[in-house]
């Protein structure tokens, strides 16, 4: 087996909340590889978007380590941690956090600003991320004029757009109904398999397990069960 894309070890997080201590993740250990698709389940409070957030670099665990090729982010100080988030990942959210007043395309260049990609390139990437999710009819159209599953996909092509090595989905089938949610994942599982992009996605949603290569279960700050999809 090649050697682990992400290592998280010993992972603990704990806040104070007044006088009571919360203990959000106790003792989490796990490795993904490149190309990985990795589902995050458990029920509201078990950790998991704890758990993301210091797998993305947002947030420091209590005690722990994370490793990205070797490289332990936890170490980083908060400037070398935003360049590292600006140059390896990228989010897609459950409500899309598209900007109303700018179209798809709009949308997606103005992000890709923000990582500094400018001119030619600028257009290229944006046009191509449109055409990987299916939607260059679509890029001059607002948030507005696009279905819910159409919406999802602009936020996918604009994570896609900055090329990141791992791309973390937090709940994004939650606003969807059952049969557009699916085939999102269903999308999702096919670009990142074809791109060799990591995922690593937080749902509840119980049809679309079949579409991860692995899920690990949280409960009450642990991994409780792993399954491994052996059809994937």
């Amino acid at each position: 087996m090649n050697a682990a894309y992400i290592k998280a070890k010993g992972l603990v997080k704990d806040y104070i909340l007044g006088t009571t201590a919360v203990h959000a993740l106790r003792d989490v250990s796990f490795e993904v590889q490149q190309g990985e698709i990795l589902f995050l389940m458990g029920p509201s409070g078990s950790g998991k978007t704890t758990l993301v957030n210091i797998l993305g670099g947002i947030d420091y665990p209590t005690s722990g380590k994370v490793s990205y090729n070797g490289e332990e982010i936890t170490k980083l100080k908060s400037a070398a941690l935003t360049n590292f988030r600006k140059k390896k990942l990228a989010y897609v959210f459950q409500f899309y956090s598209l900007i109303p007043t700018l179209t798809a395309i709009e949308n997606i260049q103005l992000m890709m600003g923000l990582v500094d990609i400018r001119g030619k390139e600028l257009k290229r990437k944006s046009e191509e991320a449109l055409r990987a999710v299916g939607l260059e009819d679509r890029m001059n159209n607002f948030p507005s004029q696009l279905s819910g599953g159409e919406r999802q996909r602009v936020a996918i092509a604009r994570a896609l757009a900055k090329d990141p090595e791992m791309i973390i989905f937090d709940e994004p089938t939650g606003q969807l109904d059952q049969e557009i949610g699916v085939k999102v994942i269903e999308l999702i599982r096919m670009i990142c398999k074809e791109q060799q992009k990591t995922a690593i996605l937080v749902t509840h949603d119980q049809n679309i397990m079949h579409l991860a290569d692995r899920v690990l279960y949280l409960h009450s700050g642990k991994i409780r069960k792993e399954v491994v999809n052996s059809k994937c």
